[in-house]
């Protein structure tokens, strides 16, 4: 979008900001009126700088390498392996599916309570195991 420094583009963007979600911006020629409001949000640190498809990959935290590693043959190599019961059924959980997953999901798959899928989910997370989408969504990571 393009917008002046004052539209209705802009309010949606910083609501979009106050909810805590990500804003991304294409910057705009400098000095041109209609570039005003993304050149602003990008300035104020509201939205993050875009100027290739691998910028909006890196701000939404997508890993693009490791699908492509794996939809070539290859897996990485991770030592960290699931530790307790909870890590152990959701890691069952997600091998079965084979594709991301809502914490709820995991939580109703693999009959465990949400505090207990949350917890197990962080740690699996701080140990490289599995790996936090857009969307409270989770994958393994090898």
């Amino acid at each position: 979008m393009e917008s002046g420094l004052k539209g209705g583009s802009l309010i949606t963007v910083r609501d979009a900001f106050d909810y805590g979600r990500q804003v991304l911006a294409v910057p705009g020629f400098p000095g041109r009126e209609a570039s005003a409001g993304c050149n602003d949000m990008i300035k104020k640190n509201i939205a993050s700088l875009v100027e290739t498809a691998d910028d909006v990959e890196a701000v939404l935290g997508w890993d693009v390498e490791a699908k492509t590693r794996k939809e070539g043959g290859v897996q990485a190599t991770l030592f960290a392996e699931p530790q307790t019961d909870e890590e152990k059924a959701i890691a069952e959980v997600l091998k079965a599916e084979n594709d991301a997953l809502s914490a709820n999901i995991i939580g109703l798959r693999s009959h465990l309570s949400m505090d207990k899928v949350n917890v197990a989910l962080l740690s699996m997370e701080f140990n490289g195991i599995v790996k936090s989408l857009p969307g409270n969504n989770y994958r393994l990571t090898t």
